[in-house]
C-alpha cells in the first residue's frame, strides 16, 4: 500500500488525472529513500512487525537496484522529466484512481506472487512494471546506461528467491534427512 500511496503522490505532483505505470515505478524508486519509521504510527499495536516487513521489502528493492547499477534518485529525477505534459489534476481531497495500464501491472504482479505465497510484494510490482511497455522508462534507462535485462533478472531473482525460501526445507529438516 505504501508504494501505491507514493505513486499517487507522484501522479499528483505530475498533475495527472490517474496513476499511470511510470508513477508506480517512481513510487518504487522513492520508497527506498524514505524514512519508513515515520510512516507507521507509534501507537499501532503491531508496529514492529509492520516496520520489519517494510524494511525487509525495501531492502530487497535496494538490492535489485544495486545489482543492476541503478541509482534510484537519479533515475527518478530523469524519468519525471520525460513524462508527458500534465493533463489536469483533481482536488487534493479526492483519491486518484489507477489507469487500466496500472491495474494490469498489479494483476500481473498478483500472478507472479502466486509462484510463492500469493502476497504481492514490491519486487513483484517492480518486475511487472519492468515487463510492461514504457518508452519513457526504457529511454531513461538507456540514457543512464542501465541494462534493462539486468534489472529484470535481479527483480526476478528476488521473486524466485522468495519462492525458494518458502519451499525449501528448514536446516533442521535437512539435518534429519542427511
Amino acid at each position: 500500500m505504501l508504494v501505491w500511496r507514493v505513486a499517487e503522490f507522484e501522479a499528483r505532483h505530475a498533475k495527472a488525472s490517474t496513476i499511470e505505470p511510470p508513477h508506480l515505478l517512481l513510487g518504487l524508486c522513492k520508497v527506498v529513500d524514505l524514512d519508513l519509521p515515520e510512516f507507521i504510527s507509534k501507537d499501532a499495536p503491531d508496529r514492529n512487525e509492520i516496520l520489519e516487513e517494510l524494511l525487509r521489502e525495501v531492502r530487497k528493492l535496494k538490492n535489485v537496484f544495486r545489482a543492476a547499477g541503478l541509482e534510484a534518485k537519479i533515475f527518478r529525477r530523469k524519468l519525471r522529466r520525460t513524462l508527458p505534459e500534465p493533463r489536469f489534476s483533481l482536488e487534493d481531497s479526492k483519491r486518484l484512481r489507477r489507469s487500466s495500464a496500472a491495474k494490469q501491472i498489479f494483476a500481473d504482479a498478483e500472478q507472479y506472487a502466486q509462484l510463492g505465497n500469493g502476497v504481492v510484494f514490491p519486487a513483484h510490482l517492480l518486475y511487472a512494471a519492468l515487463l510492461a511497455q514504457d518508452e519513457h522508462r526504457d529511454a531513461t534507462l538507456a540514457e543512464l546506461n542501465i541494462v534493462k535485462k539486468r534489472l529484470l533478472v535481479a527483480s526476478k531473482r528476488e521473486i524466485l528467491g522468495k519462492q525458494i525460501e518458502s519451499t525449501s526445507p528448514s536446516s533442521k529438516a535437512r539435518t534429519w534427512w542427511n
